[in-house]
């Protein structure tokens, strides 16, 4: 370990993960108020916020499609539109707690409403029970670990930090302790579906309109912010997921997605469930009906195509042709020409994890990880539709 006195903020940086790209946001944001307090301009308005997500979109451009970026800029202009909008209460006959205490709750409500779509986009979550959480650590927050961590930078020259980080320790323990309370609450998390990659889009650029409009022009926004919860409703997921291994294969259901194996490849699974707005455990999601399993052999139907997917050698070896299956899906190599569309660990590693879908007239919709992934307006994504013969 490194010695007490100055070395405290390097050690904080190699063993805490303290990284200037995590706290850039931050940073930003405080200095662009700090120097409208200093030329004597108010400090919380919409121009710095735009100022600040200027520069960093500038030093991070691709910061603008992360949940950070979307959920703090959300919150502070959410923020700064509403307490603007307060210059006009007068609330001077109120209690000065009263007064304490409607700010913290009011904050607590706008930055969690504004970010729940951002959050819930990204994370497939909904904390119901969030603004509760809010209310027991935001002033705990402010109160005791900030100014305790101030305390420990001002105590470092003396080799003190460490009686400021105590402080700050009792106050983030707190605050992990509502946050594991809030959330074993029954029914305090929900659920949703990952929506199409237009419904951001369009709902970033919705709320903005209506936070920078005027008048009756806002209702402009409005209905963007309709038209993208409209398009989120009407998401829906394909039918079928392999894995890029090939050893997972999912099946949406109408009891859910059924997986192939209850073991393996959990990191994959568990990614596949939480984009189904319908977390399950692995077990218990290979548990339900829609396989046909022999061995180490599964077979399914999709629409009028047979789909057979093998795991392993021996069972490779042992399969006749593709056994009257259209697809053979294998997470070995299949060396042998099959009379048959094969898909295996060799052509996985091209194109990626793979999604099935039916299109109106049965023929079966492709679509690749890679082309997802290098979706990009010079290079729009493609969907192949294989025809049934």
């Amino acid at each position: 370990m490194l010695s007490f006195g100055w070395g405290w903020p390097l050690y904080l940086r190699l063993h805490c993960d303290l990284r200037p790209r995590k706290l850039q946001r931050s940073y930003i944001m405080v200095a662009v108020m700090l120097i409208a307090v200093l030329l004597d301009r108010r400090a919380l308005t919409l121009r710095a916020v735009v100022m600040a997500a200027t520069l960093v979109l500038i030093l991070q451009p691709e910061a603008l499609v992360g949940p950070g970026f979307q959920m703090s800029f959300a919150a502070t202009t959410a923020l700064v539109l509403v307490f603007g909008g307060m210059w006009y209460v007068d609330m001077s006959r109120l209690p000065k707690w009263v007064r304490i205490v409607f700010s913290v709750v009011l904050s607590s409500a706008v930055a969690g409403f504004a970010t729940a779509p951002f959050a819930a986009a990204h994370f497939n979550q909904i904390a119901h029970f969030g603004l509760l959480a809010n209310v027991l650590s935001v002033p705990l927050m402010g109160i005791v670990v900030m100014l305790a961590a101030v305390l420990a930078v001002c105590l470092a020259p003396l080799w003190l930090w460490g009686v400021g980080l105590w402080f700050v320790d009792q106050g983030l323990q707190w605050i992990l302790f509502v946050a594991r309370k809030v959330a074993s609450i029954e029914g305090g998390v929900g659920h949703v579906v990952s929506p199409s990659a237009l419904v951001l889009p369009i709902l970033g650029i919705s709320l903005i309109w209506i936070a920078l409009w005027q008048g009756r022009g806002r209702l402009v926004g409005g209905v963007g912010v309709f038209f993208a919860f409209f398009l989120w409703a009407q998401t829906t997921r394909p039918i079928v997921l392999v894995a890029d291994s090939g050893a997972l294969i999912g099946l949406k259901g109408a009891d859910g997605r059924t997986l192939s194996s209850a073991k393996g490849s959990g990191f994959v699974a568990g990614v596949w469930s939480e984009n189904d707005g319908a977390p399950i455990a692995q077990m218990d999601a290979a548990a339900k009906g829609g396989f046909d399993r022999q061995g180490r052999q599964i077979a399914f139907y999709l629409g009028d195509w047979q789909i057979i997917a093998v795991t392993g050698k021996t069972a490779l070896a042992a399969l006749i042709g593709c056994g009257d299956a259209d697809i053979l899906i294998s997470n070995q190599t299949v060396q042998n020409q099959r009379p048959c569309c094969v898909i295996d660990v060799i052509s996985l590693r091209r194109t990626g994890a793979l999604a099935f879908d039916l299109s109106a007239d049965g023929d079966l919709i492709t679509t690749t990880a890679r082309q997802v992934a290098g979706q990009r307006p010079w290079a729009p994504q493609s969907r192949q539709a294989v025809p049934k013969n």
